[in-house]
């Protein structure tokens, strides 16, 4: 691989998040109900293709838009009835051309996952 192919990662500032699970108590059907909140701080991560000259890409996760959360219900026999969770990620992703031109763009993903038990 010459030079010119090189990919050179210059890291990634490391990614803290806080969850807080808080007990709400029993529902009309007996399950223990539990809710999840988890916040995210400021993140990196910047790669350089192609040498000292070439492209950089940067992603940035934007922490005042990014979430995550949920409830999970358990049963009075300690196994999972069911879970909700819904997570919100906001990247802004940036890419800087050989030619000093830059393009940037704010990448929305949201993803939510149920889960039953029987």
């Amino acid at each position: 691989m010459g030079e010119e192919d090189a990919f050179t990662p210059s890291g990634a500032s490391p990614l803290t998040l806080r969850s807080v699970t808080t007990y709400r108590g029993l529902n009309a059907q007996r399950q223990h109900v539990f809710e999840t909140q988890t916040t995210f701080q400021a993140w990196a991560y910047e790669v350089r293709l192609g040498g000292e000259d070439g492209q950089t890409f940067r992603a940035e996760l934007l922490p005042q838009s990014s979430r995550t959360g949920g409830t999970f219900l358990i049963r009075p026999d300690g196994l999972l009835a069911s879970s909700t969770d819904t997570q919100v990620l906001r990247l802004r992703v940036t890419a800087l051309g050989e030619d000093g031109q830059e393009v940037a763009y704010v990448l929305r993903v949201t993803q939510q996952t149920t889960l039953r038990g029987q």
